[in-house]
């Protein structure tokens, strides 16, 4: 709901769009090697061509937790997300492994190159202007991003989206109680719900 071609999205497109942007982050995760552990990763991703890089946070938007960029390619891990990820895990659940976090962050970014890569994944268009037979059309960010979570879960196995994580920090640091993000949680569980009513 945040892109801004949301508002664009005819209400019946949009679980069918949500629904082919997960399958095609999990069906472009069925086409790589398993993973095993870090070390494995980073040799994967320099095999691919791929520089790797670490740096302290973002020079402009430090709320950037990783990015990839070409040429060349490169995919650059800011540590104040792995620090500010640890940080919430250690306060919150329980104590979590510094390489696994990283490979959250690469794998994202391994999506995104070979999103640029291969051209086979076609995510969803949405018409923002209309003159007769012309039309102007745009994909939505958020589902490339929604794409990358989905690979990055099957590639870690993960019974949870890492987009819930990212929630749940930014909720957390907005300072809202267990409560008020329960609800939050609940009110998008409804609208979910509301939108496959209307698709049924």
């Amino acid at each position: 709901k945040q892109d801004p071609y949301f508002s664009y999205i005819p209400k019946k497109e949009i679980l069918p769009c949500l629904h082919a942007s997960i399958a095609g982050g999990q069906k472009m995760a069925k086409h790589q090697a398993e993973h095993t552990n870090y070390k494995d990763l980073l040799n994967r991703l320099l095999e691919q061509g791929l520089r790797i890089r670490f740096r302290q946070q973002h020079h402009t938007h430090p709320q950037v937790r990783a990015q990839y960029t070409h040429p060349p390619h490169t995919i650059e891990v800011y540590r104040n997300s792995i620090q500010q990820i640890q940080s919430f895990f250690q306060q919150s659940i329980t104590a979590v492994d510094e390489e696994d976090l990283i490979c959250l962050h690469l794998y994202h970014e391994f999506f995104h190159y070979l999103e640029k890569k291969d051209k086979r994944l076609k995510l969803a268009k949405c018409t923002i202007k209309q003159w007769g037979p012309f039309a102007i059309k745009r994909r939505l960010q958020s589902f490339r991003e929604i794409s990358a979570h989905a690979f990055t879960q099957s590639m870690m196995k993960l019974d949870w989206s890492p987009l819930l994580l990212d929630r749940l920090i930014y909720y957390t640091q907005q300072g809202w109680t267990h409560a008020q993000i329960r609800e939050q949680f609940a009110k998008v569980k409804e609208e979910i719900q509301a939108l496959e009513n209307e698709n049924e």
